[in-house]
């Protein structure tokens, strides 16, 4: 393992984890605590597969557009983008009527060719407590109000948003964080780990205290992990107030989790993959349905089969397309 981030930062993201309070309308009173770090934890080259992405408020702007979530025809949603991805062209155009109709266009235009192909994978890393470590069945707890039991609801508290293009607190049209609801229930409260990788963290969480005195190192000990999860935005649901800024509640689906011991971590403790298990099961369940098919002997009133629930297809983030060639021209001319 890599050695630990300073003390104070371990401390400052404990703090913000379990002091945060959120007020929330009634719909979504049960929501699970919220996500707040931005490390993101796996490198991944642009265009690839298996690239999951932060979710700043420029690529939720892009993901709103790929779930269907706003309107071609609507002028102020299109205004909007450029205002998020082209500041500088939006500052100084948007008061040319003339000039701002063909840039509205051309960004409409560009909309229409790149929407289906904006990615929907995202991952959020959340600190969280760990108690303590039980040897014979070779796992850690996750403390109480850190541990996640059948979750089905999670704040993405990850945008701070202040300002917009330097003009804007918010803008109506695009929340600035996610509110996940999941397909399946999320449960997170232990973390299996053998004893030499148990040990290991130990000694490393220690170690963060070591120029304390006994005193200080007893009062002052926190074991804290991370846990990163990846995700699938299936389908935009509706638009939630918040007392931090809106959110779009968002039905998704978790792909797979891995817990580190801390941010600078590339070995998780441990991982759970949800694709790789939905995978085997599907092939388990094609297999037991086809052994059936042969071997079973023929019934003059064969009893009705249960039908085999079938996963929605994974939906896998493009490579990154090119921008249309007359925007291109545009931002060239009023660029110059």
């Amino acid at each position: 393992m890599r050695k630990s981030k300073p003390l104070s930062f371990l401390i400052f993201g404990f703090l913000m984890l379990f002091s945060a309070t959120f007020f929330i309308d009634a719909a979504y009173a049960d929501v699970a605590k919220p996500a707040i770090s931005k490390k993101k934890r796996n490198i991944v080259p642009d265009g690839a597969d298996s690239a999951y992405l932060d979710p700043t408020f420029e690529n939720l702007s892009k993901l709103y557009w790929a779930i269907g979530m706003l309107d071609m025809a609507d002028n102020e949603a299109v205004d909007d983008f450029t205002m998020i991805h082209e500041c500088e062209m939006y500052l100084k155009y948007y008061h040319d009527d003339l000039e701002w109709r063909k840039i509205r266009e051309a960004m409409r235009q560009k909309l229409g060719s790149e929407l289906s192909r904006y990615p929907r994978k995202y991952e959020v890393v959340m600190p969280i407590s760990v108690g303590q470590y039980d040897p014979e069945k070779q796992e850690f707890d996750i403390n109480e109000g850190s541990a996640l039991n059948e979750v089905v609801r999670l704040d993405v508290f990850y945008n701070d948003l202040r300002e917009v293009c330097g003009i804007r607190s918010s803008l109506d049209k695009y929340p600035i964080n996610l509110l996940l609801l999941f397909d399946q229930p999320l449960s997170i409260s232990k973390i299996p780990v053998s004893q030499t990788m148990a040990r290991a963290y130990l000694d490393e969480t220690k170690e963060q205290f070591a120029n304390l005195s006994l005193r200080g190192q007893y009062s002052n000990y926190k074991r804290i992990a991370y846990v990163d999860l990846k995700f699938t935005v299936l389908q935009y649901k509706d638009t939630v107030a918040i007392d931090t800024g809106t959110r779009a509640a968002v039905f998704t689906r978790v792909n797979r989790y891995d817990i580190y011991a801390n941010e600078d971590d590339v070995t998780p403790l441990y991982s759970k993959d949800f694709d790789a298990e939905r995978a085997a099961n599907k092939a388990a369940a094609a297999k037991g349905s086809t052994s059936k098919a042969v071997t079973a002997p023929a019934a003059a009133n064969p009893a009705p089969v249960s039908a085999v629930p079938v996963q929605p297809a994974q939906v896998q983030p493009p490579a990154k397309a090119p921008e249309p060639a007359n925007l291109m021209d545009l931002k060239q001319d009023y660029t110059e």
